[in-house]
């Protein structure tokens, strides 16, 4: 009799397609219809445009590096302009993509069993409250970052190619956005723990990239907001941000709370209920699950923790972040909830929390469908646009609107 093993195993290439199929559906005109979305075309392509592509890649901005947005700018360069928003959207749903075909490979079998790691798979593609790192190149450096932790965490290959791949993967992420700083810690225990030869080579990298972006850190800024602590912060803040953001926002999605409000005497004491069962949940998990699930819900925690510190959000901060709904900050604390959940409900020692984790996983399909479809973005009329440019005289300074609103791209015609 096949096991059930045996039973949930698909090929990769087919794990592929429907991880795209899954992608492409919560925004199809990012494919369909791209445009350039925020810095992908006002930084990235501008920059690679007007200064030339290689010229750029070792530019911080917004005070760390951003390699793998400017090499594909770079990339872009050798393209027409018409394509330029099709190759960036398309570079961050294959990231997607990739991110959830190592979770799905028998790499990744030190994280659960076949079925738990589809269900993970499954909902890290259709994870609620998460609009904003969706299908733009920008924000794909926390897919690119979830990538190079699935990296350190998996089991090693057989080949020099794929020790290669695997050095390159965490590499690019080491080099693209600060999230190195909290791998780095990751894959050096993970090294001292079980001193596999094969794997001493990722805690070295982590440590050499995190040096760079370290020094970034504190020696640009270009142009990003200055970086400050919170101002008014309270406990009851972060329980609101918490209860609403990355409890039920993973459980009922944005659009499932709405304008939602914990004002009411009654709505706070909600909001500790939520945060207390939800911190107690994700504890629980963290304190009985084998290493790799301890270093994964570490590393969340770490990127939550440094997201609240400094925020770029005006002041308050924290009052800003309570009702912002589907932005970057809260993709790993909500991964590191439904991750645990489904540790809980496979693995947890506890008859009752296993009850209640399998009660809230099917709770969560809410959210998902509540939040699959993205909004579209606004069409500018890219198209109509790069016809102009085409046709303007060399030295000529284009502005072109790109999303969200108030945002252009400027590009001086070659």
């Amino acid at each position: 009799m096949a096991s059930a093993r045996q039973h949930f195993r698909c090929p990769i290439w087919l794990s592929g397609l429907i991880a795209a199929v899954i992608v492409f559906s919560r925004r199809p005109d990012v494919l369909l219809h791209p445009q350039f979305w925020g810095e992908d075309g006002a930084v990235w392509y501008a920059d690679a445009y007007n200064r030339g592509g290689l010229s750029t890649v070792l530019t911080p901005f917004a005070g760390y590096f951003q390699i793998q947005a400017r090499l594909v700018a770079m990339v872009a360069q050798y393209l027409p302009l018409s394509l330029g928003p099709f190759i960036f959207n398309g570079v961050a749903l294959g990231t997607e993509v990739v991110a959830a075909c190592l979770l799905l490979s028998d790499r990744a079998a030190t994280l659960g069993n076949d079925p738990e790691r589809l269900l993970m798979a499954f909902l890290y593609l259709a994870l609620p409250n998460t609009v904003e790192i969706h299908g733009n190149l920008t924000n794909t450096q926390w897919h690119l970052a979830l990538l190079s932790l699935l990296v350190v965490l998996a089991k090693p290959t057989a080949t020099r190619l794929g020790h290669t791949v695997d050095a390159l993967i965490v590499t690019l992420a080491g080099l693209t956005g600060p999230f190195v700083l909290a791998l780095s810690p990751v894959a050096l225990a993970l090294y001292m723990k079980e001193r596999n030869q094969r794997r001493a080579i990722l805690p070295f990298i982590c440590l050499i990239c995190a040096l760079i972006p370290a020094v970034a850190l504190m020696t640009t800024n270009n142009g990003a907001a200055p970086r400050e602590g919170v101002r008014a912060a309270s406990v009851m803040l972060l329980s609101n941000i918490l209860a609403k953001q990355v409890f039920a926002g993973s459980l009922l999605g944005r659009r499932g709370l709405g304008g939602f409000s914990f004002v009411s005497a009654a709505g706070s004491v909600f909001s500790i209920v939520i945060a207390v069962i939800g911190v107690s949940l994700v504890f629980y998990a963290f304190a009985n699950a084998p290493l790799r699930w301890k270093l994964l819900i570490a590393f969340c925690a770490s990127i939550l923790a440094a997201s609240l510190a400094y925020p770029l959000a005006p002041s308050p901060q924290w009052r800003v972040l309570e009702s912002a709904g589907g932005i970057r900050y809260w993709f790993f604390p909500m991964l590191a909830f439904v991750f645990g959940l489904v540790w809980i409900a496979g693995n947890g020692p506890s008859p009752a929390l296993r009850g209640v984790a399998k009660f809230l996983l099917p709770l969560m399909f809410v959210g998902i469908v509540q939040d699959w479809r993205h909004p579209r973005h606004v069409d500018l009329q890219f198209s109509s646009y790069v016809r102009a440019f085409s046709q303007a005289p060399p030295t000529t300074r284009f502005t072109i609107p790109i999303n969200p609103e108030g945002w252009s791209m400027q590009l001086v015609k070659r």
